[in-house]
């Protein structure tokens, strides 16, 4: 019998590693931006209101939706992970790590490129988004968890 390398309850029926709930929190936090605008959008007479007082300028909206798209892809990978196995796309669980990583990353640039505009004047906006990113670049290269579930669902 394999030895366990996670409590029990980390495992569905089949014994695949079962994604943690902090990993759906990730993808969330990482695609916030397309989260707000679909919020916003769905009120359709205040739409263009609730996206300016979020976001004063369009330009960042289309930024922050481009820089949460790889986090996207990795919540699809997420959540579509059984479809994957059954239709042997399994090569796509080594995009998981690498997807998030690179929405953090994308993400710092975007918060270090909105600090120069602002020609480094504090915002903590910017210092806690810049927090929260670092933390989850440190999460994601840390977390045994995703780095077994990526190596037990790339093998059918």
């Amino acid at each position: 019998m394999p030895k366990l390398l996670l409590p029990l309850d980390h495992y569905d029926e089949a014994g695949r590693v079962k994604p943690a709930s902090s990993h759906y929190w990730l993808a969330l936090y990482l695609s916030r931006s397309l989260l707000v605008a679909l919020l916003a959008l769905s009120d359709r007479q205040h739409s263009s209101e609730l996206l300016r007082l979020i976001y004063p300028q369009q330009q960042y909206l289309f930024w922050g939706i481009g820089v949460g798209l790889p986090a996207v892809l990795g919540l699809l990978i997420l959540s579509f992970r059984e479809k994957l196995v059954t239709h042997r796309c399994v090569l796509l669980f080594t995009w998981l790590k690498p997807s998030f990583t690179a929405a953090a990353l994308l993400d710092i640039c975007l918060h270090l490129y909105l600090a120069n505009l602002h020609l480094w004047q504090f915002s903590w906006v910017i210092a806690l988004s810049l927090l929260f990113d670092l933390l989850s670049l440190l999460y994601i290269w840390r977390d045994k968890h995703l780095s077994l579930l990526v190596r037990d669902w790339r093998h059918p």
